[in-house]
């Protein structure tokens, strides 16, 4: 699958916050961050659009959806709460949620998110099972290397896989 991914032209945004570093850097008025993140990503998303053809978004069916597609709807009017606000004009305002037990490519999604936290945050101390992660990443890594997609955290920390 991952493979099929990297070859189709895929692209990957990952858009992470780190929340310990976030409340250790004393910001008072935290953002959330699921809605940091989310609002992040959506920004990088709307960088893929272009004036004549819009994107349009689909995400896993979940208890969150109620809350992101309002957040969603915010964001059209006022703007994002990620580092560079826009309303997203360039994303299509339906915001689709559907079940990723039937799709693919949310599958993939999942995959590549599984993947990632357990190659950045849970470091396996098993040598062959921490060398099948990397070179399971290996695979998917000119997907979220810029131009072609983005791994972002924040805020900021000294990481292997950030870009």
């Amino acid at each position: 699958m991952l493979q099929a991914l990297v070859a189709s032209r895929g692209r990957i945004f990952i858009e992470g916050i780190d929340v310990a570093r976030q409340k250790g850097e004393g910001f008072r008025n935290r953002t959330p961050a699921r809605e940091l993140a989310f609002s992040h990503l959506f920004e990088r998303i709307n960088d893929c659009g272009t004036a004549a053809e819009s994107v349009q978004i689909f995400a896993d069916n979940h208890h969150t959806a109620e809350v992101s597609r309002s957040n969603f709807r915010r964001y059209k009017i006022t703007g994002t709460a990620g580092h560079h606000n826009n309303t997203l004009a360039r994303i299509s305002p339906e915001f689709c949620f559907i079940d990723s037990h039937s799709n693919r490519i949310l599958q993939a999604a999942d995959l590549v998110t599984y993947l990632f936290n357990r190659v950045t945050t849970m470091r396996d101390i098993n040598p062959r099972a921490l060398r099948a992660q990397e070179e399971l990443w290996a695979l998917i890594e000119p997907a979220a290397t810029w131009p072609r997609g983005s791994i972002r955290l924040w805020p900021p920390a000294q990481n292997p896989h950030r870009r």
